[in-house]
């Protein structure tokens, strides 16, 4: 058998052995060298806090958790963290080419050895050489060793991690478990230098006059910016990206549009950040009004907007608030701001008939369409840059236009790996036999994820403990739904939450979400098809009216008891048949909640309670309420309302008109089918 480029040998294992001395040694040195204790830890840096602006978004959570204080002995500290802390909370005097700097070779001070540590890190990890000559090992493995008796004596240790270093030279070196030694250097150095990035570029911002945007707001803003450079780390330019980039950087407005899934916001940020690196302030908005707000003539800056008009639906609302900025977004003042926004190609699709300035196709990019469809080379490097092996360019063929995101997913999960390539051909069926799974063998994180879905994609503490977003009733009902104790901890809801982060959920800035909205889906589908009474409840009216549907078959009996999970539990074959779960995947179109006959009265409720807060588009564009049962519920319900009631939902004048449909801005056809 020819032997390979990449087998082990003497030079590659003096590289990996050096990582290990660094990562060993060097590491329980510095964690031994804080002279903060433990029992004093969080005060000290809660009063020291200003002074640590160069932390990743791990790294708090490490050291300031959003529930409880941390209780640790510094073991879980990396190299990046610990420089951090001694340099800033442990009072040592810096060297005498100050920190941050290369020592003087004859300085032998704390402060200076401590940064040679940090210094030869960054050396191993940043590296492309992938061996190291044994004279060239014998060099840095002498001055590390110095360094390692050096800090010895500030420790007064007895030579302990002195030996550590002769024993770890002679070692045996398994290869599979040497190369990881690098890997986690180069993932820690990469870390430290993203954070130093934002930091000199957060740094030159509050230098400058900051008119438009608040110094709290920005913060949150930079750690929102943060977290999305740690996931464009793993974007992939397509074959076609050029061209993209061209057509966005030469229009004020663009409106990316495509499926879930399709890599509509990756797209956008990859682009923002970008521009951000050429000199753009990158601005984080959730609503298109914000953009007024946070408008500066002087500077150059991209907005960045999520769902511009609805996730599920068009909501008349953020539409007629996107006409109303349309002059400022088509024609800034500042000739080189850009406004980037998103749209789910469904509710785009719902656009079309509005013939406003959104849809024009100047304006438009679909992630969807042949010239930007992902190529089975493409999607051979994207799976690449996920270190995930690649699959047969044939299989790669039929897989689902999810693609960018079921990549991020499968990198992440264990459980869904196993499942191979039909993960990437049928994603929403392998999601939801996951979920199903979850139900059966983990109930708190499932009940953690009907919680978030509940709460409509936000779940916190401070939202967990609020008894009138989630009474006290409801929560005991869902939790003996999800077949978990009704004195469960909201600690422990927390915890399953932030133990499925990277995977199901993700962390904002003080609340958890859903990863993405096709997870959410999938959890509302599988908690509703048992419990939809719990949906009409609390689910947005945006959600009801996209995902709700009327089974055409009679309601199951007995009823549906809390925590009974077992068989297709209330949904009949019909229902089955009526979502083809397995059959097809129209990612809009299926996964929706199917409500008996029994459940129609509490839908034709929801309908009167939604038109009461002047919700008209959302309601009476529904198709549901065309259904005749439906609209027999809606009738009977509204002959049982006094006539002031009726005056003063349908006959008085309404004020507030951001909600109702506009003459100008729907199709005669729509106008048609309203009256």
């Amino acid at each position: 058998m020819a032997v390979s480029l990449y087998a082990s040998t003497e030079e590659t294992t003096n590289r990996n052995r050096v990582c290990r001395l660094i990562l060993g040694p060097c590491t329980h040195q510095l964690q031994d060298q804080n002279r903060v204790a433990p029992h004093n830890f969080s005060f000290t840096i809660k009063m020291c806090i200003k002074n640590l602006p160069r932390l990743t978004v791990a790294q708090r959570n490490i050291i300031l958790p959003s529930t409880g204080t941390y209780t640790g002995n510094y073991t879980d500290f990396d190299i990046s963290l610990l420089y951090i802390l001694l340099r800033k909370i442990s009072s040592i005097p810096p060297h005498t080419n100050s920190w941050g700097n290369d020592p003087h070779p004859s300085d032998k001070s704390l402060s200076a050895n401590i940064e040679w540590i940090r210094i030869y890190r960054n050396e191993c990890a940043h590296s492309t050489a992938t061996a190291l000559s044994n004279t060239e090992f014998t060099l840095i493995w002498s001055k590390i060793k110095d360094i390692v008796i050096e800090l010895d004596g500030y420790l007064n240790n007895s030579r302990k991690y002195e030996l550590e270093v002769d024993f770890l030279r002679h070692e045996t070196m398994d290869p599979t478990l040497s190369k990881s030694f690098h890997d986690q250097l180069q993932k820690q150095a990469i870390e430290d230098q993203m954070t130093r990035e934002i930091v000199e570029r957060l740094e030159k911002q509050m230098k400058k006059n900051m008119q438009s945007i608040s110094h709290n707001v920005r913060v949150l803003q930079e750690i929102e910016i943060q977290n999305w450079e740690v996931e464009d780390a793993m974007f992939h330019e397509n074959h076609n990206f050029p061209n993209v980039w061209k057509k966005v950087t030469s229009i004020p407005f663009t409106v990316l549009t495509g499926i879930p899934g399709s890599g509509k916001s990756a797209t956008a940020r990859h682009i923002a950040l970008k521009l951000q690196r050429r000199g753009y302030e990158l601005v984080p908005v959730t609503e298109i009004r914000e953009i007024y707000v946070y408008y500066n003539v002087q500077k150059a800056q991209v907005f960045v907007v999520d769902d511009v008009v609805g996730i599920f639906g068009m909501q008349k609302n953020k539409f007629h608030e996107l006409i109303d900025y349309e002059k400022i977004i088509k024609n800034p003042h500042n000739s080189k701001t850009m406004v980037l926004t998103t749209c789910r190609l469904s509710v785009f699709n719902e656009l079309l008939c509005m013939k406003s300035f959104i849809t024009t196709d100047s304006n438009v990019i679909n992630l969807d369409d042949e010239e930007n469809s992902l190529t089975a080379d493409d999607k051979i490097k994207m799976l690449i840059k996920h270190n995930i092996t690649p699959f047969p360019t044939e299989a790669l063929s039929k897989t689902s236009p999810m693609f960018p995101f079921l990549c991020k997913l499968y990198s992440t999960d264990n459980r869904i790996q196993q499942l191979g390539i039909s993960f990437f051909k049928r994603p929403l069926k392998c999601l939801f036999s996951e979920i199903e799974k979850m139900k059966l063998h983990n109930g708190l994180q499932y009940c953690a994820l009907v919680l978030c879905m509940l709460c409509n994609n936000r779940l916190s503490r401070q939202i967990l403990d609020n008894a009138q977003t989630l009474p006290q009733s409801s929560r005991k009902i869902i939790f003996k739904n999800c077949d978990i104790a009704v004195s469960t901890d909201h600690d422990q809801i927390e915890k399953a939450l932030r133990r499925m982060e990277g995977t199901y959920t993700t962390k904002s800035t003080d609340y958890f979400k859903f990863i993405h909205y096709s997870i959410f889906e999938v959890v509302a589908y599988s908690y509703g098809k048992s419990f939809p009474e719990h949906i009409l409840q609390f689910l947005s009216c945006g959600y009801l009216m996209a995902k709700v549907a009327i089974c055409p078959g009679k309601p199951k009996q007995p009823n549906h008891l809390p925590g009974n999970f077992k068989g297709t539990e209330q949904a009949c074959k019909l229902c089955m048949k009526e979502n083809e779960i397995g059959t097809k995947e129209t990612l809009d179109k299926e996964w929706r909640v199917l409500l008996h006959s029994d459940m129609i009265p509490a839908l034709a409720k929801r309908f009167y309670k939604e038109i009461k807060s002047l919700e008209l588009y959302d309601v009476f564009s529904c198709k549901t309420l065309k259904n005749a049962q439906v609209a027999e519920a809606f009738t009977t319900l509204l002959q049982q309302k006094t006539y002031q009631e009726i005056k003063s939902v349908f006959l008085a004048k309404q004020t507030d008109l951001g909600k109702l449909l506009s003459p100008r801005e729907i199709s005669f056809q729509d106008k048609q089918e309203f009256v």
